[in-house]
């Protein structure tokens, strides 16, 4: 009775999988005829694959190969150019992915159904849905966003993340092995689906993508450093979305040493100033180094000078911040670079204060955050400088007592990051008159800080969202970490929107972050726990290096069918000081 009712509830699920198998024998013949073999052969494995009795272990198969000829093919398509054949073929391939998908959707309403037989129906779902808007493919987006919260809120699911990665003796009543699986098949399919949005999702898209859980344990299966490890142990972590390091390929001169200061340009470079041989090096948005200059361009006799920070502004010029120590006077001078040629040099004023961070406003006046050197309390001010260097206006003293970095916002708003005594963090918003709007809480700094490591904050204009940067203590407490949050700010309200944890030491420090006009996040981290001072410029690729990512970066079907996994291994990952330049929940 057992087996019939084991087969009873299985059989939804198997007839997902035929249906889905017609489909692609459909979709084939609308492929090119002359490639149309290599299709076949290449995917041949990978739909047998789809079969829920088939246990085969096939990470040995060679997912770049599985995926790219077939996704190629996709990418391929000219509907335009179809004859009857291909359009009766295409129509009949999509008929079979909607009926999959509903069989498939019945399967996984089958509470009797075991939860990895689940999963892989979710797996189906998203995947036939995909190939059945494979024309446009932007309209099954609302849909697999829907199968995520589907697949996140089964309780076996909740429990094999939170069994986990929570400290404490209290597991699942399953076994770990179970566990993993799990974790394993979620995180695939959530990366498919990230795969797929990052391809044709519009603004904002990825942002939206549902977690694990609920408050502040919520799980982030696709950047939290705590599932990575799992899946490097599964050896399977091409699943994770975590930050890829390049940057140490460079020719020695061109590496970066100690990175201060970041901004990005609209073309997508990232420009970071480095305090070891006081030079700015420019990225390409790929990671590629470009080239670099000395600031200042010459050295004064008797003069030590080191970069303070770095900005640009819409027509892509730098703005470099420059501290100068000259006997015992230091004082700071912005240097303005078209390219490779200075354009323009001031100094602020030479009060007693420190400056420490700088940014531009909408009418490209350069606004800096200083420390006023005050020995009846502390305080710290935004200072104003117009576009010729003269000094306008400052503000802030009332509210700033160690302010750490600042940023703009779409409407002209001026948000500064400022610390209390306890190491609390506030983010204080000032009209650009200089009028304070409001202010709100974010987490507090757990680690050194310094004159040149300090939290970070950036603004994405296109979404109106706020990233804060702070080296803490993780989640967990067991270690420290480097912790970025998106804020949504709209009027006088905020709400955290998402937080990643990056795993690091207590000797990590911040150096700097921006956005690109893509929404790229790009943190500066130095790391001397080991003695060194080395920078690695990491970055998770755009569209164009898809086929070029040093983790396998597959397309949905591998995705969605490699369901079991692979035999486990441990691999440990120190990350030493370090550009981060990945890409975060935006696009």
């Amino acid at each position: 009775i057992k087996f019939q009712l084991d087969a009873l509830a299985k059989s939804h699920l198997l007839t997902s999988i035929t249906l889905f198998k017609e489909g692609l024998l459909s979709l084939f013949k609308v492929l090119d005829r002359k490639e149309r073999g290599d299709y076949r052969s290449k995917t041949a494995q990978l739909t047998a694959d789809l079969s829920a009795e088939n246990q085969k272990d096939v990470s040995q198969e060679s997912p770049r190969d599985l995926s790219s000829t077939f996704y190629q093919g996709l990418q391929d398509f000219k509907l335009a150019n179809l004859d009857e054949e291909g359009h009766r073929a295409l129509l009949t391939a999509k008929e079979d992915f909607h009926q999959a998908r509903l069989k498939a959707t019945e399967a996984f309403n089958n509470e009797g159904l075991s939860t990895l037989n689940r999963v892989q129906a979710i797996a189906i779902r998203v995947a036939a849905k995909i190939l059945e808007n494979v024309d446009h493919p932007q309209e099954a987006l609302a849909v697999c966003k829907m199968c995520l919260e589907d697949l996140h809120s089964l309780k076996r699911v909740q429990e094999s993340f939170s069994g986990e990665l929570t400290k404490g003796f209290r597991r699942p009543l399953f076994g770990k092995e179970e566990r993993r699986q799990i974790i394993a098949s979620v995180c695939q399919i959530n990366r498919a689906i990230y795969d797929v949005m990052s391809m044709i999702g519009k603004s904002g898209e990825l942002l939206s993508l549902p977690l694990i859980g609920e408050g502040k344990d919520a799980i982030n299966p696709l950047h939290d450093s705590r599932v990575a490890e799992i899946l490097c142990r599964l050896e399977m972590e091409q699943f994770s979305v975590q930050p890829l390091t390049l940057g140490q390929q460079d020719e020695k001169d061109n590496q970066l040493k100690i990175p201060q200061g970041i901004a990005a340009d609209s073309q997508g470079r990232i420009i970071v100033g480095d305090e070891w041989d006081c030079n700015v090096k420019v990225y390409d948005r790929f990671g590629k180094f470009q080239y670099s200059f000395p600031c200042p361009p010459s050295e004064e006799p008797n003069t030590v000078s080191s970069i303070a920070d770095v900005a640009t502004d819409d027509s892509d010029n730098a703005y470099i911040l420059i501290e100068v120590e000259k006997s015992t006077i230091s004082y700071y001078q912005v240097y303005v670079f078209t390219k490779q040629a200075v354009s323009q040099c001031f100094s602020l004023k030479e009060e007693p204060r420190k400056v420490l961070r700088m940014t531009l406003n909408r009418e490209n006046e350069v606004l800096v955050i200083a420390d006023v050197l005050d020995q009846s309390c502390s305080k710290s001010i935004v200072a104003v400088y117009n576009k010729a260097g003269q000094f306008m206006r400052s503000f802030g003293e009332q509210h700033l007592k160690c302010s750490q970095d600042l940023t703009v916002a779409g409407d002209g708003r001026i948000l500064v990051l400022d610390k209390d005594d306890d190491c609390s963090l506030t983010v204080h918003v000032f009209f650009p008159n200089g009028k304070h709007s409001f202010q709100f809480n974010v987490d507090k700094q757990e680690g050194p800080s310094n004159q040149r490591s300090r939290p970070s904050i950036a603004f994405h204009q296109a979404l109106s969202h706020v990233v804060v940067v702070v080296p803490c203590k993780n989640s967990m407490g067991t270690g420290y970490c480097v912790k970025i949050t998106v804020y949504a700010l709209k009027d006088d309200r905020h709400e955290s929107v998402r937080s990643i944890e990056l795993a690091a030491n207590e000797q990590v420090s911040t150096r700097g972050v921006t956005v690109t006009v893509k929404g790229h996040v790009a943190v500066a981290i130095l790391d001397r726990s080991e003695g060194n001072s080395r920078a690695i410029f990491v970055l998770e690729p755009e569209k164009p290096l898809l086929n070029q990512v040093l983790h396998h970066r597959e397309t949905v079907l591998y995705h969605l069918v490699q369901l079991k996994p692979s035999k486990s291994y441990e691999l440990r990952v120190s990350y030493p000081s370090t550009v981060l330049y990945f890409e975060f929940c935006f696009m």
